[in-house]
């Protein structure tokens, strides 16, 4: 099952841009519209989605039932959980246990962007000031919540540029901290399942793009591979085995290519077709079958022309558009093997 955010372009063309939360089958089919909303997240169990609800002044994080789609349970956060009133804002994540969800907030007073943490199990929610937060993972063993932050660079009192590092905090103590210096360079953490490792990408001034393994309990850093161009990803291709991302082209050519890497020796080969790509967002690999769901963006002169749904088989490359024609897609999450 697929899980994604989407608009009706028929909708967009009389002004109505609201968001909803589809789901279909990995063949593209049997959609059904599970509501308003954007930035689902489907639960380790993928028993439930968890998203984001526009409700004007204030944003509700909604927990919906897959099986039963009219099960939708609502949590609008309430000044008392907070120390302003606050607003949720981002893709929520689960904590590998499935019992609380962790996701972005921001409120307009002082020091009130951070992490809130919803449990479920008592519809308590607490909020950790860590600063702005984005790409919340929640790996094994569960004692830390994992986000990428901004950290401003200036010169001679001039904005230069923002850059972003890995950094974690504890929902026990809300206790902070950062792994390593390094910029993280792309929109994915990839954790490893049952264990506290996670795949990123990383850079800095000194070294060129690499792919590393960071231990989230130790903050250990293994690196994998390095000199990588530019790339998005990265995915677990064989949990534990073998890491995927995509990476650009050489000048030139459209598009990216998929390049799998050997975790224990770092050594990498291209596979599939190298020919034909868009510009490839987010990736997942398709449950009971071993062929990727890839989110595509059709760029031209610098302007996001389509956003479409593909499967493709990395061996010959061939390529599959899946979903109904006129819906605009947008952040899938593919359900867990075996639900």
């Amino acid at each position: 099952m697929i899980v994604f955010q989407g608009r009706w372009k028929s909708e967009m063309d009389k002004g109505n841009y609201e968001s909803r939360i589809f789901r279909m089958n990995d063949l593209g089919e049997d959609l059904r519209d599970l509501g308003a909303g954007y930035l689902p997240a489907v639960s380790p169990d993928g028993r439930k989605v968890a998203f984001t609800r526009d409700l004007g002044e204030r944003n509700a994080i909604c927990i919906l039932d897959l099986e039963d789609s009219t099960a939708c349970r609502v949590r609008v956060p309430e000044a008392a959980d907070g120390p302003h009133e606050w607003r949720a804002d981002g893709t929520p994540a689960w904590s590998p246990d499935g019992t609380r969800i962790a996701f972005p907030a921001y409120a307009s007073g002082p020091g009130t962007h951070g992490v809130a943490i919803l449990d479920l199990l008592t519809d308590e929610i607490g909020f950790l000031a860590t600063g702005s937060a984005s790409l919340l993972t929640w790996p094994e063993p569960g004692n830390r919540v994992l986000f990428r932050h901004g950290v401003d660079r200036w010169q001679a009192g001039c904005f230069l540029t923002t850059l972003y590092g890995l950094f974690w905090v504890e929902p026990a103590s809300g206790e902070t901290g950062r792994f390593g210096d390094q910029i993280l360079t792309t929109w994915e953490i990839a954790p490893l399942p049952d264990s506290p490792e996670v795949l990123v990408v990383l850079g800095s001034v000194s070294r060129r793009l690499h792919l590393s393994a960071i231990d989230t309990v130790t903050g250990r850093e293994r690196e994998i591979a390095r000199d990588l161009p530019i790339a998005e990803g990265p995915i677990w291709s064989d949990p534990g085995r073998k890491a995927m991302l995509t990476c650009d082209r050489t000048e030139g050519e459209r598009g990216s290519i998929f390049r799998e890497i050997e975790v224990a020796s770092g050594e990498s080969r291209v596979i599939g077709n190298a020919g034909g790509y868009d510009c490839v967002v987010l990736m997942d690999w398709l449950p009971r079958s071993s062929r990727l769901l890839v989110w595509f963006q059709k760029v031209r002169r610098t302007m996001i022309e389509e956003d479409y749904l593909a499967v493709v088989d990395p061996v010959s490359g061939e390529l599959t558009r899946i979903g109904p024609p006129g819906l605009e897609f947008s952040m899938p999450q593919v359900r867990p093997a075996g639900r």
